[in-house]
């Protein structure tokens, strides 16, 4: 997933020429691109063994996933990358998707344990939450579902959202929408089901608009429609017969992000092909105009906006 934080573009590149190892590169307006992970650091997490959410960044820090020992790293600009995970023999404990709180304090997201018997009936999928710092070990804070996925914290701080699910169940056939409280340090209050069913309605991609509004994609029409919780009543933002939602065969897929006044840039999938849109953010039916005047190319999945800016994994940063 591509990755705008302060003007700067942060994206996963693979090196074919050095083990196949994936790096992490920066690059900011006026500056040239560079490796944030040094020579030999791979950037991958076995979550879920296909991966994905490798990564994140809060305030130019990046916290990445290393695939040698799937530790959790905290890489400060200039600085070589630190373990802020424990080690675990034999790369047993995993950790992807995850977020950073707004005072910069703590990360939460999905950790896989597997045991010494190497049995996947003994897997277990977690929400934890550690400091920044490394200066505590990760603490569970949502258990008791087969997977987890999709931790995102509100602009404030306050509340959170996640998705779970179980067997035989995949995501794209239904799963299941929370939110709570969050409180300092990452302790997250009781869970309300908002939306999505097991086997029955698939949520994509929960994420809260700059207002703290819960914006998320539903299939429960029939397609993958964006939709809005604002003050519990939940609306379609712009309901059409098109896609703008993927099957979450990775962590960290998007496709939409916000613009700072709320708008909405967001990829659209119609007979085999993406169109780009923008969303009032208002997001009332009669106001939403979707602009599908982008030359369409395959692949939405990968889309992050921020300062007016644009990335795509087809695409170069634009204005």
């Amino acid at each position: 997933m591509p990755w705008l934080e302060n003007g700067a573009a942060y994206w996963l590149e693979g090196r074919p020429d050095d083990g196949g190892r994936v790096a992490l590169v920066r690059m900011a307006p006026g500056e040239a691109r560079d490796d944030v992970t040094p020579d030999g650091f791979n950037v991958r997490t076995m979550v879920h063994e296909y991966g994905g959410g490798a990564y994140c960044v809060h305030d130019g820090v990046a916290f990445c996933s290393h695939f040698e020992d799937q530790r959790l790293y905290r890489i400060d600009p200039g600085v070589e990358p630190v373990p802020i995970t424990p080690e675990v023999e034999g790369r047993r404990h995993r950790y992807a998707d995850g977020r950073v709180t707004p005072d910069g304090g703590t990360w939460i997201g999905v950790r896989e344990r597997h045991t010494e018997s190497g049995h996947p009936a003994d897997v277990v999928n977690e929400l934890v939450a550690l400091p920044t710092d490394g200066s505590a070990e990760p603490r569970i804070v949502a258990e008791g579902r087969d997977f987890y996925s999709s931790p995102r914290i509100s602009p404030d701080g306050m509340r959170i959202a996640f998705l779970a699910w179980d067997l035989p169940w995949m995501p794209w056939d239904g799963c299941e929408l929370f939110a709570a409280d969050l409180a300092e340090g990452g302790t997250i209050g009781s869970p309300t089901l908002v939306a999505g069913t097991d086997g029955e309605e698939s949520i994509w991609q929960p994420e809260w608009s700059p207002s703290g509004d819960l914006v998320f994609v539903s299939d429960r029409s029939g397609w993958w429609n964006l939709e809005r919780i604002r003050a519990g009543d939940r609306t379609a933002l712009y309901p059409a017969e098109a896609e703008f939602g993927y099957p979450a065969w990775l962590f960290g897929g998007s496709s939409y992000s916000f613009l700072e006044d709320g708008s909405i840039v967001c990829a659209c999938e119609d007979d085999g092909r993406t169109s780009f849109g923008v969303l009032d953010p208002d997001g009332v039916a009669d106001q939403v105009v979707l602009d599908a005047d982008c030359e369409p190319f395959l692949g939405g999945e990968l889309v992050e906006a921020h300062d007016g800016g644009l990335l795509d994994e087809a695409l170069d940063a634009a204005e």
